[in-house]
């Protein structure tokens, strides 16, 4: 699993497996260690083209998936990014994800 980003408790993870799906998205997970619960599959693009829509949602409340889906579409561009390079095998910096 590649963690990508984080906002307050909630983890940004793209899966090894996710270069396969045919459209690009975001698991958010919460918790450490054994405690880790994935809660939501988030898409991110269609086509290329951005298009953020949630896939499913198991906990998170409707306020902070709210604001996770404004964070996503705000850091668009460094979201990809960080997809990319962990694709690449590359180190990365896990970003903080903030309003801007």
């Amino acid at each position: 699993m590649g963690r990508i980003a984080f906002w307050i408790s909630y983890l940004f993870y793209t899966l090894p497996s996710d270069f396969k799906d045919n459209r690009r998205h975001i698991h958010i997970f919460k918790g450490k260690g054994k405690n880790i619960q994935s809660l939501a599959k988030i898409w991110i693009e269609q086509n290329g083209i951005k298009n953020i829509s949630v896939s499913y949602n198991k906990g998170i409340p409707e306020k902070d998936l709210k604001i996770i889906i404004q964070l996503i579409d705000e850091n668009w561009d460094d979201l990809n990014t960080q997809i990319d390079e962990t694709f690449k095998g590359e180190n990365i910096s896990i970003i903080e994800l903030k309003m801007k």
